[in-house]
């Protein structure tokens, strides 16, 4: 049988064959295309006609893919400031700002990061981490570009009369880059996110009387979000930025009235790797009219994680009797500072242990 979706992009085929006999039977297959999304899948299947007495053997397992690859744009309206002159207009334009200030108020930080001189020229077009055009309003496209794969795996193996085992295991890959209102896109936020979950159940039938099921489980999550700036050659040159901070990225400065620059805030974060561990047996008994049933299970979990919330510092600066919030941006008088210090990582590990225990029984009549 096979399925063509043209919405996706993606073609999948699969044949099924069954078999009377021990011989495996096979296939199934996806040929992916264009690039994105793909998928393939694999599967097998053996199931025996004849008495259990003499071919007891059973199996049942597949193998799939997914892929996604998407680049999505997300235009958004920002308010930024301009380098260009607005015909004195000191609280949109930085260069009209610049001249309204004192040469000697002139900040050196804060002119390098609009491109500009100490007499409000703009020298370096490519370090201007604002804009130039003739408003105030901008519209940027900065696109969600990630991708994520994902991967399954499952078995159903009967061994014999008494034995039973199925397996399954699922693998999750997602990383990228993220658009979190940045007024630039080197700014947009890394993900790196991978997810695990694993299992494995196994079925004992000692004697028509007593049955035990005893049963794994596990699954992993780690996830990163950072600044897509810290990798080399991102972004305009900021080295001359010093904040101290201890995360990679540039600080988000918060000029009143106007889009903020720099990533997100609470970025780095991370989590993980978190894991849960899991164990279940399960006996089952009979007696006579009496049916027992005894259980218990171990439980590990363990939670690994922090966010370093303004880890790259925050800026802000604001308008004040008889200055505008881009004056007090030029002569490098800020408002407000936050710096994060210290380490927000924490590990934390939990147990359980549960047991149960359960008797029925049948009553009597007369």
């Amino acid at each position: 049988m096979g399925t063509e979706s043209p919405s996706s992009g993606s073609f999948s085929s699969s044949r099924i064959r069954w078999s009377t006999t021990d011989e495996p039977a096979i296939f199934l297959f996806a040929v992916p295309f264009p690039w994105h999304p793909f998928s393939f899948l694999c599967r097998s299947e053996n199931h025996t006609a004849a008495k259990p007495s003499t071919s007891p053997f059973s199996h049942f397992w597949v193998l799939g893919h997914e892929g996604q690859r998407e680049l999505i744009g997300a235009p958004q309206t920002y308010l930024l400031p301009t380098t260009a002159s607005l015909g004195g207009d000191v609280t949109n334009s930085l260069k009209d700002a610049c001249n309204s200030v004192t040469a000697a108020k002139r900040n050196p930080l804060s002119l390098a990061m609009a491109g500009m001189d100490a007499n409000c020229q703009v020298i370096s077009p490519k370090q201007n981490l604002f804009q130039s055009g003739s408003s105030i309003t901008i519209i940027p496209i900065i696109p969600l570009d990630t991708q994520q794969d994902n991967a399954l795996a499952k078995v159903d193996y009967r061994i014999n009369d008494r034995h039973s085992f199925s397996g399954e295991y699922f693998y999750s890959n997602y990383r990228g880059l993220g658009a979190q209102t940045q007024a630039n896109d080197y700014w947009r936020a890394t993900n790196a996110i991978t997810s695990q979950i694993g299992g494995a159940h196994w079925t004992w039938i000692a004697n028509p009387n007593l049955v035990n099921e005893a049963r794994f489980g596990m699954n992993r999550v780690y996830q990163y979000l950072g600044s897509g700036e810290c990798a080399a050659g991102v972004g305009p040159d900021t080295s001359y930025l010093h904040t101290g901070a201890q995360s990679c990225g540039f600080p988000q400065i918060q000029i009143q009235g106007f889009q903020a620059l720099g990533g997100n805030q609470n970025f780095p974060k991370l989590q993980g790797p978190d894991y849960t561990f899991q164990v279940l047996d399960d006996v089952s008994l009979t007696r006579g009219k009496h049916a027992f049933k005894f259980g218990a299970e171990v439980r590990r979990m363990q939670y690994h994680g922090g966010t370093f919330r303004f880890g790259k510092g925050n800026i802000a600066f604001r308008s004040s009797p008889g200055t505008t919030a881009l004056q007090s941006f030029i002569s490098g008088a800020p408002f407000r500072g936050s710096l994060f210090v210290g380490d927000p990582v924490v590990t934390v590990t939990d147990w359980g242990i549960p047991a149960s225990c359960k008797m029925t029984g049948a009553s009597r009549r007369g």
